[in-house]
């Protein structure tokens, strides 16, 4: 099997068949499923009345989904197919995919207006992940690092108020500790580091290690990260734009109380018995709750 790239299309040629075969991958969008499913679409690249086929893969193991029906050579096919795609091809799959369920959360994420504007910290994984993060007592982490066989955990966490400029992140630190005897895994929270954007990082907590040892493994930590800055940087304009528009939203949907409380009125507090009822329901208040 030979595949091809040409700008955004792939194309796909079996060892077996003589025409090549579009292939067009599509992802789940809701952003609230964990799915990892990928579906293509594989057409043949030819005049009237192309062969098409399906195949819905876990992106996890590359394994295909719910096999449909489907002749012995199509079969033939996909796992061709499966077994024959580059790694560098399903790594890129992958990230695509990745990259859009993150996005998606973003882009539907509304974070509590209180803890918006009294600037409490929010952790960047437990918007983008459906898994709880370290922060929370999770698993899910932005980060694994070894320091010399010590393992850390690293949760980066962020302000949302859009109208505070700190520009920077406070990364906490978590001590993973495997006890293969009794196959437990313990968490201990190590450090939490301020990491302005401009300027100098501090250690503004640190448990169950020293100042100097907290000091030692943010060091290396950095060190391992050359280019970690930009992506903790564009995580914290994403968190910015979350809290703006949660912060709108909340406007629009008091903005929308305050309108359906001002229906005409006849008789003091009471609507009139052909305005829309406060309920909601769309019908008129003598038709609905009136009565």
């Amino acid at each position: 099997m030979k595949i091809q790239r040409i700008d955004e299309e792939f194309r796909v040629q079996f060892s077996d068949h003589s025409i090549a075969y579009a292939l067009s991958p599509s992802y789940c969008s809701n952003p609230e499923c964990d799915c990892y499913e990928l579906y293509f679409l594989f057409k043949e690249i030819t005049g009237d009345n192309p062969f098409k086929f399906e195949l819905r893969v876990d992106l996890r193991n590359w394994e295909e989904l719910n096999t449909p029906k489907r002749e012995e050579q199509v079969n033939h096919w996909a796992q061709e197919f499966l077994k024959e795609l580059p790694d560098k091809e399903k790594r890129e799959f992958y990230n695509r995919y990745d990259a859009k369920f993150k996005t998606k959360r973003l882009q539907s994420v509304c974070l509590p207006p209180d803890d918006i504007r009294s600037g409490t910290l929010v952790s960047y994984i437990d918007i983008i992940s459906n898994g709880r993060s370290i922060s929370e007592g999770g698993y899910s982490c932005f980060s694994i690092f070894d320091d010399n066989g010590t393992e850390y955990a690293v949760d980066p966490l962020y302000c949302s108020n859009p109208k505070c400029h700190c520009n920077e992140t406070h990364l906490l630190f978590v001590r993973i500790t495997h006890e293969k005897e009794i196959e437990t895994t313990t968490i201990e929270e190590c450090m939490l580091v301020r990491l302005p954007f401009r300027g100098n990082w501090v250690i503004k907590e640190c448990w169950k290690i020293s100042l100097f040892e907290a000091k030692r493994v943010f060091s290396a930590w950095l060190k391992e990260n050359p280019g970690i800055i930009g992506e903790l940087k564009q995580q914290y304009q994403a968190i910015k734009e979350a809290g703006r528009r949660s912060l709108e939203q909340e406007r629009q949907e008091k903005s929308e109380k305050g309108n359906l409380l001002n229906f005409p009125k006849v008789g003091g507090n009471k609507p009139g018995r052909n305005a829309p009822c406060p309920c909601g329901s769309g019908k008129k208040y003598k038709k609905c709750c009136g009565p």
